[in-house]
């Protein structure tokens, strides 16, 4: 019994440091885009799987509030996400069967077709997260700090941009900061939708 109350509080702990950290970075990230122009900010929720794990995540993303007219007149937009995910191995064979992941990422959307009834776009951001432990499954992912990527391809689901399904391929890895670093890619959907 002390062993599960030892392993609650501890997976509590680690959650609370997570999410008063998230809480800042979205806390900044609201102050900063109040003033965007687009129907965001968006609630995401997302669902994937790779090299043996499956995950899914809640965050928040915004339209930053840029005024470069050379990324509009390109139709780009800069964005910023942030993310709280957990992550589960298929093979619950060892005990580093879960952690969770916090991160914060930016990055640029390019608008395509925005004429049409479904605005489709791609998006390519990079970013930081925090893992809970450094193993998941058979995964030796070394540092609790990890570097993200995320190139995604989606559509909007209505004319006003309130609704949003895209596809992703996301990769977390540490960059050779310590090894060993094996990573971790997955696949999925994301749905957004506006708060506003």
């Amino acid at each position: 019994m002390c062993d599960i109350r030892s392993f609650v509080f501890a997976e509590l702990t680690v959650m609370g440091r997570f999410g008063r950290a998230l809480g800042l970075a979205v806390g900044i990230v609201l102050s900063s885009a109040a003033h965007a122009d687009d129907a965001g900010p968006w609630f995401t929720a997302d669902g994937g799987s790779g090299q043996g794990v499956n995950t899914l995540g809640l965050g928040l993303e915004w339209a930053t509030p840029c005024a470069c007219t050379w990324l509009r007149e390109h139709a780009t937009e800069p964005r910023i996400a942030a993310r709280v995910s957990f992550w589960d191995a298929r093979d619950h064979s060892t005990e580093n069967d879960n952690l969770w992941n916090v991160s914060v990422l930016g990055g640029l959307r390019w608008k395509f077709a925005e004429a049409s009834a479904l605005q489709p776009f791609v998006q390519l951001s990079l970013g930081a997260g925090a893992i809970s432990k450094t193993r998941i499954g058979p995964r030796h992912l070394s540092t609790a700090f990890q570097f993200q990527e995320q190139l995604e391809a989606g559509i909007a689901l209505d004319p006003e941009r309130r609704y949003e399904l895209a596809a992703y391929a996301r990769h977390s890895s540490n960059a050779g900061i310590e090894e060993p670093n094996d990573g971790l890619t997955t696949f999925g959907l994301e749905l957004r939708v506006a708060i506003r």
